[in-house]
């Protein structure tokens, strides 16, 4: 009861300040909250889907895709929108990495 739904309200304050910081594009931010919830919470696809964004970004092709291969592996079945974020955003790494 009590601590799920504590653990659960840690998470989304992260993965949303986290969000917040990407929006204004302060990226530093924002890969402070990603970690902090990818600490809390290893296998959250969307945690890492995000930080491979702030990674593609900041022109850190590599260590996006690396980061992009981690949240393809947390997907589950049911998470369709991430993971068609995810296919999004590694086509874009590729079309920056070849341009």
């Amino acid at each position: 009861g009590l601590l799920v739904s504590c653990i659960l309200s840690a998470q989304s304050y992260n993965l949303g300040e986290a969000k917040e910081a990407i929006h204004s594009e302060n990226y530093e931010k924002a890969l402070d909250y990603l970690n902090r919830d990818i600490k809390d919470f290893p296998k959250k696809a969307e945690s890492h889907y995000y930080r491979a964004y702030v990674y593609f970004s900041e022109q850190k092709y590599a260590a996006a895709l690396t980061e992009l291969s981690t949240a393809f592996d947390q997907i589950s079945r049911k998470e369709k929108e991430i993971q068609s974020d995810c296919y999004s955003l590694r086509g874009k790494i590729y079309a920056s990495i070849d341009n």
